[in-house]
Order: structure tokens, then C-alpha cells, then sequence
């Protein structure tokens, strides 16, 4: 930070505010929503379910001041080597080189040309033919799933005790992650999932689907954000997060 922008930023701070970059406006109220929602329930452990190479750890870490436990899981080879790269250094972030899902079981996954997109299900090109250079598979990789009910005890956390924020960005697949989660969910304090207004991949659960179920499992809706737009400003995805409605009034 140059030493101007020191001296405005403590200048804006003893005066009650907060100097903001332009860059950072469009994210800036999912960023104050995790701040709140963090400190008040005090997280200690994120579960970032399809991790990529470790972006959005790196937000939480800069923006959000979580300085809590971090375990990534992430199944692609390249993208892997790059999380764990990035973890490296960080003692607190924990990564693995495998999938969520509904049950333990080896699948292929579709590895796209732009690797943010790769997801086990099949990309359409129905509703966004403008992403069809980047979400177009480029290979496919056989890869290990496993349940989060088979994962979590082998976390070493108290499930009970540990407040976790559960996070997930599965190109498609959040639900059959929350399908295998049943005797997980009742110990994650909020949690966080894409929901599709204009579908990428064929047989991808929509925004009507995922808001009504997951309130059936005891989640309520907290917030919603825009992850991007196509070229005539639609919503493509938002990012939904829900707080547990019995973590909720026990905390």
C-alpha cells in the first residue's frame, strides 16, 4: 500500500468510515454478510467443497478476516497441485485431493476448458451459447467420491461443538453433496451453495429446486449474490447462503 493511501485510510478510519476501492462495491455485501454472519456464530472451521485452487479461501483470508481452520477438498490433478501450493504456508488450511458427493464411488469428471467450469455433469450450451469456448470439455478424469457423513469424523472436529460453515461450488453437483450429508447438516451453523438461474449443464438442479429443498432441511435464506451475468446483464448463478434454523436459535 502506497503511503498515501495510508494516510487516507487511517484519516477515513479515525473518522468512523472506511476508505473502499471501486473494485471491491460489487462484492462488498456478500463480504459484510460473511464478516457479521462469521462473528456472530463464531466459525471456526470452513469446509471448502470444490475448491478450485483455492480463490475463495484467499477472499475469506483478505476480506472477511476468517482466520479460522480451512479444509478444501478439490478433485482435479492441476487444480490440486495449485491449492496445495497455495496451503502450503498456511497452517490452518488443510486440502484433499477428492470429490463430495452422495456416496463413496469412483467417477469421471469432465474437465473443462476453463477448469473453473469442470463438473461430473454434461454442459449445455442451450441457455449461454456465448460461454461454449470455455465451458466444453477438454478431457475427463477418474477421480475417488466420498459422502461428508463418511468424511467429517475423520476431520477430527467435535461436530457438535465446532461451529462450521459449510462451502460449496460444485458446477452443478451441490446437491448430491447435500444428499450425502444427512447426519452432517445438523452440525453446520450456515452454509453456502450456487443456485443456477440459467442452467450450464444438463439436469442441474434450478433455483426453484434447491431454495424450497433446502428449506425443507431446516436452512433459511440469509442472503443471495450475483456470481456473474452473461452479456445482456442476466443472472447466470447467485451464490445463496443459509443459516441452520436450529443452530440459529440455540446460538
Amino acid at each position: 500500500m502506497s503511503k498515501l493511501k495510508e494516510i487516507a485510510q487511517a484519516t477515513t478510519r479515525l473518522l468512523g468510515y472506511e476508505l473502499i476501492p471501486s473494485w471491491r462495491f460489487e462484492t462488498l455485501g456478500f463480504t459484510t454478510l460473511l464478516s457479521e454472519l462469521f462473528r456472530r456464530h463464531k466459525i471456526e472451521c470452513l469446509l471448502d467443497v470444490g475448491a478450485n485452487t483455492g480463490q475463495y479461501v484467499r477472499f475469506l483470508r483478505q476480506f472477511v478476516g476468517y482466520k479460522g481452520r480451512v479444509i478444501s477438498f478439490e478433485p482435479v490433478s492441476h487444480c490440486y497441485k495449485s491449492l496445495s501450493d497455495n496451503a502450503e504456508f498456511d497452517p490452518m488450511w488443510n486440502t484433499h485431493q477428492f470429490a463430495l458427493g452422495r456416496e463413496s464411488s469412483m467417477q469421471r469428471i469432465n474437465v473443462m476448458k476453463s477448469d473453473q467450469f469442470s463438473s461430473f455433469l454434461q454442459p449445455t450450451h442451450k441457455y449461454l451459447p456465448s460461454l461454449q469456448n470455455l465451458n466444453t470439455i477438454d478431457h475427463t478424469e477418474e477421480i475417488t467420491v466420498r459422502s461428508l457423513d463418511e468424511v467429517l469424523p475423520e476431520m477430527k472436529l467435535d461436530g457438535i461443538e465446532t461451529p462450521i460453515y459449510l462451502k460449496l461450488d460444485t458446477q452443478g453437483y451441490d446437491m448430491e453433496v447435500i444428499a450425502g450429508a444427512s447426519n452432517s447438516l445438523p452440525h453446520i451453523c450456515a452454509l453456502q451453495t450456487e443456485v443456477s438461474v440459467l442452467n450450464l449443464y444438463e439436469g442441474m438442479p434450478s433455483i426453484e429446486h434447491v431454495i424450497p429443498t433446502m428449506r425443507d432441511l431446516e436452512f433459511d435464506l440469509v442472503g443471495m449474490f450475483p456470481v456473474n451475468h452473461d452479456r445482456d446483464l442476466r443472472v447466470i448463478e447467485y451464490d445463496a447462503v443459509f443459516i441452520n434454523r436450529k443452530r440459529m436459535f440455540r446460538d
